[in-house]
């Protein structure tokens, strides 16, 4: 039987892979979306695009940050399930907005859908985990290596004390596939594209241990429809790929699509790294900025979302390994098991595609 749905932040690239999810299964009788951008305004690919035109697909413009504006969300319920995508995800901004936007946000939506009688569905973020050499389980202990995860941990924990909210917490790793534009995998192929661009080798810091674990954004769509269906309120669970990704298995994927040399940089500046990240982190940035910005020129492109940008928080010395196996013994299946070349060329195909990725470097 098909449910109802209501998207928060319905137009990001989690949400908009939701929707296509929903939609091509025939799962939901209605979905409604409320964002704070126009679907139009998100750098979507047409055929991302084209779903909020469908005829059981609503759109509501919304700041979820307002009271007025959840009310605004809520009407033409109820609705079965609520997914909360809503929160900022930005790195590198004040404590203030994190609290504001992330912790503040979720448990004001939280309460609107336990006053509507809705399961409410949390994708919370797995660098709140503390950082291991081992797969971390969801019991594992907590110690957020961001701002971010530092207030999703303490609106998960604000989830528990809400009076008859029926909950379910995700805790996806590092998503990726078509349509990120932001992440730290986008962040990385534009700087192969850099390094092919000036023809040097690509280093990164620390060394190709590094756990840096993801999950596809399929998979991250079909877990939270699972979520909805399957999992019990009350249940916390790690949404990661088998793959175990690492810092050099990104490396070795991104050396061979570009044709490049990469590797890790020395003890000697690693170690220095770790006194002044700040600093290093800047000098990083200021070194891939201005050959993208060249190389997209070079190419006709003048308008790009994409940024060869990392911010301190995630180039810091933090493993982030998650164990997501537990999901899968309540009948959860991933389907992309491994982060593979295929996979990437995909998101490289479909910048070109949309204008925002110099096809020269290719």
């Amino acid at each position: 039987m098909s449910s109802s749905y209501l998207i928060l932040g319905g137009c990001g690239f989690i949400g908009r892979h939701l929707i296509k999810y929903l939609l091509d299964e025939k799962l939901a009788s209605k979905i409604k979306v409320a964002d704070r951008t126009l679907p139009m305004m998100c750098n979507m690919h047409d055929s991302y695009e084209a779903l909020y035109d469908n005829e059981i697909v609503t759109f509501k413009q919304a700041d979820l940050s307002r009271a007025d504006h959840i009310e605004r969300a809520f009407e033409d319920g109820p609705f079965d399930f609520v997914i909360n995508l809503a929160a900022e995800t930005k790195l590198g901004l004040a404590e203030t907005e994190y609290k504001d936007k992330v912790q503040g946000l979720t448990v004001n939506v939280a309460k609107a859908a336990a006053a509507a009688g809705s399961k409410f569905i949390e994708v919370s973020d797995a660098r709140v985990l503390k950082p291991s050499k081992k797969p971390a389980p969801e019991d594992a202990s907590k110690d957020p290596t961001t701002n971010l995860a530092k207030f999703k941990l303490a609106a998960e924990a604000e989830l528990t004390q809400i009076p008859d909210l029926q909950y379910v917490i995700l805790r996806p790793a590092v998503v990726y596939g078509p349509g990120d534009q932001n992440g730290v995998i986008a962040s990385r192929l534009v700087c192969a594209a850099v390094y092919k661009h000036l023809g040097e080798k690509m280093k990164f810091l620390w060394d190709g241990k590094l756990g840096i674990n993801t999950v596809h954004v399929t998979d991250v769509a079909r877990a939270i429809v699972h979520a909805c269906k399957e999992l019990p309120s009350g249940a916390v669970y790690n949404i990661a790929d088998s793959g175990c990704t690492t810092a050099g298995s990104i490396n070795e994927i991104l050396g061979n699509m570009f044709g490049i040399k990469t590797g890790f940089v020395s003890a000697v500046e690693n170690t220095a790294a770790k006194m002044k990240l700040s600093m290093v982190t800047g000098i990083v940035n200021d070194k891939h900025l201005k050959p993208w910005a060249e190389l997209c020129k070079k190419d006709g492109i003048f308008d790009t979302p994409l940024s060869p940008f990392l911010d301190k928080e995630v180039l810091g010395n933090n493993h982030l390994n998650v164990d997501g196996t537990a999901i899968t013994a309540t009948g959860f299946k991933y389907r992309v098991t491994q982060m593979t070349e295929g996979k990437l060329r995909q998101m490289v195909n479909e910048y070109v595609e949309q204008g925002f990725f110099p096809k020269s470097v290719l």
